[in-house]
């Protein structure tokens, strides 16, 4: 399926990849900014919006600030680093301390059931929102399903697109009413 991807002067597809599943329009507009400065928001953590709860000498972990249906935890776990794929890490102390923080989580929570998904590469291909290497640790809630994709398919992948689009275009001054009717339907319930 052929659609229409995001494009953005100056940053790479990757990066406009990872923008088109931002959910909110607010997030969008500040992830937008922060990509054009060359800045990372798992870098430059604002830990006033992600409050850092447990930390080791190479992983940092926060509440996602856009949890998962139905999780009664849902953390985030990023390097300290600037580190985009697995490749880059030492698995030795890396991924010794990866395990370490989630054992951590576990314990300050007293978590007795969990999911760890990472995704790693070609963000064009994944479901991520974030270009910097992360993980999330899920909690069930056990009130529902509870699911995270890899990737999320042809048609979410241009319908989330399609809405970064509409996003765009009101960043760079187009107001809402102006949007076509289809471009309207897809952010009016996202403008916060």
């Amino acid at each position: 399926m052929e659609f229409s991807r995001l494009q953005i002067p100056g940053l790479s597809p990757g990066q406009c990849a990872a923008l088109a599943r931002t959910r909110k329009y607010r997030m969008y507009v500040r992830s937008v900014a922060e990509a054009l400065a060359g800045k990372c928001p798992f870098c430059d953590l604002d830990e006033k919006f992600n409050v850092v709860i447990a930390k080791n000498g190479c992983w940092r972990a926060w509440q996602s600030p856009t949890p998962e249906d139905f999780t009664a935890h849902h953390f985030i776990i990023a390097h300290k680093r600037h580190v985009l794929s697995m490749e880059e890490l030492d698995d030795d102390v890396d991924g010794a301390q990866f395990w370490a923080i989630l054992r951590e989580l576990r314990f300050m929570h007293a978590i007795t059931s969990n999911g760890v998904l990472m995704r790693d590469g070609d963000a064009t291909l994944g479901a991520g929102s974030i270009h910097h290497l992360h993980g999330h640790m899920m909690v069930p809630n056990g009130k529902g399903r509870l699911e995270s994709p890899f990737y999320k398919g042809d048609a979410s992948e241009a319908e989330s697109n399609a809405r970064a689009i509409a996003f765009e275009l009101m960043r760079t001054g187009t107001q809402f009413a102006d949007l076509s009717s289809e471009q309207q339907r897809l952010v009016e319930d996202r403008l916060e």
